[in-house]
C-alpha cells in the first residue's frame, strides 16, 4: 500500500468518525428531546388524570344530588304522606305523582293503599258500630230476661212457700180436726153427763137438807149454787 493511499484512508476514517460523532450528538439531542417529551406527556396525563378524576368527581356529585332530588326527595315525601296518614289516621291525604317512572307507580300505589285502607277501616268501624248496638240491644234484651226470671223466680219461690205454708196448715188442720172432732163428738155426752151428776146433786140436797159438815164445807167452799148456774 502507498502512502497516497494510507493518506486517503484516515482521511475517509477521520470523516467517517466526525460524521459518527455528529450523528452520536443528534442522537443525544434527539434523546435529550425524546426524555423531554417523555417528561412533558408524563406531566400532561398526570394533569389528565387529576382533570379527569376531578370531572368524575363533579358528575357523580351531580349525579347524586340529581338523583336525590329525582328519587329520594319524592320517596321522602311518599315516607312523609305514609306517616300522617298512620299518626292521623286521615285516609283522605294523598301523595303527589309527578311522574310516570317507577317513583310515580310507587305513588299511584301508596294512594291506592290509602284509600283501600281507609275504606277498610271504615268498613270496620260500622262493623264496630253495628256490633256495639247488637251487643247493647242483645244486653237490654238478657237484662229484661233475667229481670222476668227473677220475678219468675220469686214467684216460684212463693208459690213454694204458699204451698208448703199450705202443706203445714193442712197437717196442723188434719192434726187439729181429728182430737177437735173427737173432743166435739163427746161434747154432748160430757154435758149431759154433768147434767145427770148435777141433777143427782140437787136430788142428794132434797132428800138429805142437812148433809156432814165435811159435805157441807166442800159445798161452800166451791159455791156449788154459782158453779152450777155459771155452767
Amino acid at each position: 500500500m502507498s502512502e497516497n493511499q494510507a493518506t486517503q484512508i484516515d482521511l475517509k476514517f477521520d470523516r467517517l468518525s466526525q460524521e459518527l460523532i455528529a450523528i452520536v450528538k443528534v442522537a443525544e439531542g434527539q434523546d435529550y428531546e425524546a426524555h423531554a417529551a417523555l417528561k412533558s406527556v408524563t406531566q400532561l396525563q398526570k394533569i389528565i388524570i387529576i382533570i379527569s378524576v376531578l370531572t368524575s368527581l363533579g358528575i357523580a356529585t351531580f349525579l347524586a344530588i340529581y338523583i336525590s332530588r329525582l328519587i329520594a326527595n319524592p320517596l321522602k315525601q311518599l315516607a312523609e304522606v305514609a306517616q300522617q296518614v298512620t299518626k292521623k289516621s286521615n285516609f283522605q291525604l294523598q301523595a303527589t305523582v309527578n311522574t310516570k317512572d317507577e317513583v310515580g307507580l310507587l305513588a299511584t300505589s301508596l294512594n291506592q293503599l290509602i284509600l283501600w285502607v281507609g275504606e277498610y277501616t271504615h268498613q270496620l268501624e260500622m262493623s264496630q258500630k253495628t256490633l256495639e248496638n247488637r251487643v247493647e240491644e242483645r244486653t237490654i234484651e238478657l237484662t229484661k230476661a233475667l229481670h222476668k226470671l227473677q220475678q219468675t223466680q220469686s214467684q216460684l219461690v212463693q208459690t213454694e212457700k204458699m204451698s208448703s205454708l199450705g202443706k203445714m196448715v193442712g197437717g196442723v188442720a188434719h192434726e187439729i180436726n181429728n182430737p177437735v172432732s173427737f173432743i166435739y163428738g163427746n161434747t154432748e155426752y160430757a154435758k149431759q153427763y154433768v147434767l145427770d151428776l148435777l141433777h143427782l146433786i140437787h136430788l142428794y140436797q132434797q132428800h138429805y137438807p142437812q148433809p156432814k159438815p165435811e159435805i157441807q164445807d166442800y159445798i161452800e167452799e166451791i159455791d156449788l149454787d154459782f158453779l152450777t148456774e155459771d155452767f
